[in-house]
């Protein structure tokens, strides 16, 4: 259990630059990373922003919110009050946060401090994932116990929140998990039923969610569209609709299509994490064993023919990635090294992040 300080500073102490010569490993260490679990990551230009259960960041004093400007950790105001589930930056690059309960509020910071998005989501158990459209407008599919918010979507228009589509979206509608903006402003949901244990993948067509082909054998954690306008989805799942898929799976327009050979541990988590690199790569964390029958841990890159991983990885669960600009990768999620499949190179101590270059 962390202890809390009751005041936090604002800024870091000394330069914590990235552990190790960028060539002489794939994985480097940001600094001292976190002193617990990192659940969400955004990135702005060179500016890395991190949520989550901790309350140090690198030397720095950092209520669940954290920056790294390349070199130096610093916390963000006086931080929020509650463990983040879930951090998204709006259009113009500012940080928002989803606490858990007790307490659970979406923050923005507003250079300062983290005020709340009025009192809510109301309702709101969980929230998985803050999304924004084009106009602004932010979305957050969660888990909602009481009837004002059936959707289990609730939308922020810049003054209310509000309910968001239909009152019965498929599947049972038990949680709507994560949400994606595709072509022409279209939206698209992954809805989860934990008692059928079955995920549903849809699109929002003006008035109604329509089913994207069959139902996944289980839940659809992430939706990200590729620069050509395909849909990948990454999950806890081996079937996509009738087609056998472990963890990632894409639509072709009409039917759901595997996606390599990339072996999960569906009892868990699955895929967590999908981002695309500047190359057009397609990254993957999560509980990911094998990349085409090759040992890997937490992390795989599809190349468009295959999927590529690492010569060792997180010891523990990704949660989260974002990829900067020169293409590496920023992993976050609940671990304390990484650990080679080569014996006889010592663990690298990363607390929660790690920077990834993949290799060829």
């Amino acid at each position: 259990m962390l202890l809390f300080a009751t005041t936090l500073a604002a800024c870091g102490a000394a330069a914590e630059a990235p552990t190790g010569p960028p060539n002489a490993t794939p994985f480097r260490a940001l600094g001292a990373g976190t002193n617990g679990t990192v659940t969400g990551l955004g990135l702005a230009g060179t500016t890395l922003y991190v949520g989550g259960r901790f309350d140090r960041a690198g030397t720095s004093l950092a209520l669940h919110v954290a920056r790294w400007d390349g070199a130096t950790w610093s916390g963000l105001g006086a931080g929020v009050d509650g463990e983040v589930a879930t951090l998204s930056l709006d259009p113009q690059g500012g940080p928002h946060v989803a606490t858990n309960l007790p307490n659970l509020k979406v923050h923005h910071f507003d250079g300062a401090g983290w005020p709340t998005l009025g009192d809510g989501p109301p309702d709101a158990q969980n929230v998985f994932q803050l999304m924004f459209d084009d106009a602004g407008a932010l979305y957050a599919p969660g888990r909602y116990v009481a009837p004002r918010l059936p959707s289990r979507i609730a939308r922020w228009d810049g003054t209310t929140w509000a309910d968001f589509g239909p009152s019965e979206p498929p599947p049972s509608g038990r949680a709507a998990l994560a949400m994606a903006m595709g072509p022409g402003g279209a939206l698209y949901a992954s809805f989860d039923d934990n008692v059928a244990q079955q995920g549903r993948v849809v699109r929002w067509d003006g008035a109604a969610w329509q089913p994207l082909g069959g139902d996944f054998n289980g839940s659809v954690r992430t939706l990200h569209f590729s620069a050509d306008d395909t849909l990948y989805v990454g999950g806890a799942f081996t079937r996509a609709g009738t087609t056998p898929a472990s963890g990632v799976a894409r639509w072709d327009g009409t039917t759901w299509q595997a996606v390599g050979n990339l072996t999960i541990e569906a009892d868990l988590f699955g895929v967590t994490s999908l981002a695309f690199g500047p190359d057009g790569s397609l990254y993957a964390g999560g509980d990911i064993t094998a990349a085409e029958g090759v040992q890997t841990r937490g992390l795989a890159r599809w190349d468009g023919a295959r999927w590529v991983g690492a010569p060792g990885g997180p010891y523990g669960r990704v949660w989260s990635l974002v990829i900067g600009a020169d293409g590496e990768v920023y992993a976050g999620g609940e671990f304390n090294v990484v650990r080679y499949f080569d014996e006889t190179r010592p663990d690298l101590e990363v607390n929660n992040l790690v920077i990834w270059r993949p290799q060829g």
